[in-house]
């Protein structure tokens, strides 16, 4: 690889075999680094390849400006959450981690308090991010001797489900109420009462997860009564009007309308975790 600059005295952009810039980052590479000078892949111990040129020069930005020990803590918690989820992430979340993780530690420093009013939400429909949370914690208190509040493990989880989803954080915890609000509807509704211990229990926070983004998504569906539709009406009535009233109440919101398919699905679901059997 090509040396294109030293962003610090541990990591410097390249260019690797097809001319694309990458930063990369390994004990000493910065020093004496030379413009146009090659660098030995078993020097390289970590390798940031981004999406588009403008996200390569924020990056380079945010680590010329930060210690090393920030990038290595949030690149450790990114493989750990890449590993667990099993999922792609946006690259872009070594830019925005990265950067939240040293204003976190950096108010946490001033005695700026920390508040997520989401913490419950989030670990209730995103356990396994709110997991990645948790160890992010661990590490930053580990690396940085900070021991960051758990809603801050939260507000990392929305950054983890951000870079899963591919999508803004404001989306994110918009989605987030959403679903805290859907899933309100539906323990509320007459003749429902969801057993949180049910073994569908996490099934059903699933699907009900499912049904928001496809809402959040970009075109209106058929919402025409389906044939597992009219079955499950005749089934489960009650289970079947509350999935029906859960698809109204998302479009309230202005979100885009569900299919019928989803809302039988979601019926299906409701009775599996309903207490109450007629």
């Amino acid at each position: 690889m090509q040396i294109v600059r030293a962003i610090n005295n541990n990591i410097v952009s390249c260019l690797d075999e097809n001319g694309q810039e990458v930063i990369v980052m390994g004990k000493g590479l910065g020093f004496h680094a030379k413009t146009c000078s090659e660098i030995s892949e078993s020097q390289i111990e970590k390798m940031f390849r981004m999406d588009s040129q403008k996200e390569t020069d924020k990056l380079k930005a945010l680590f010329s400006s930060l210690p090393i020990e920030y990038i290595e803590v949030s690149s450790q918690i990114i493989a750990y959450a890449h590993t667990f989820l099993n999922k792609r992430l946006n690259a872009n979340v070594y830019v925005t981690l990265t950067d939240h993780i040293h204003f976190a530690v950096l108010r946490f420093r001033q005695g700026i308090g920390f508040e997520n009013v989401l913490v419950n939400e989030v670990r209730i429909f995103y356990p396994q991010e709110f997991t990645v949370g948790k160890y992010a914690l661990e590490q930053i208190f580990n690396r940085l001797g900070v021991q960051l509040p758990e809603a801050e493990a939260a507000n990392i989880a929305l950054h983890i489900a951000n870079a899963e989803y591919d999508t803004s954080i404001s989306k994110i915890v918009r989605l987030t109420h959403t679903a805290q609000g859907l899933l309100r509807l539906i323990e509320e509704y007459p003749g429902i009462h969801i057993n949180r211990n049910s073994s569908r229990y996490d099934e059903f926070l699933s699907h009900l997860k499912f049904m928001v983004l496809r809402a959040f998504s970009e075109a209106s569906e058929n919402r025409s009564e389906t044939q597992l539709g009219q079955v499950l009406s005749k089934m489960y009535p009650i289970e079947y009007k509350c999935a029906q009233a859960a698809g109204e109440y998302l479009e309230k919101q202005g979100l885009y309308r569900i299919s019928g398919e989803t809302i039988a699905y979601l019926a299906m679901h409701i009775h599996y975790v309903n207490t109450i059997k007629e």
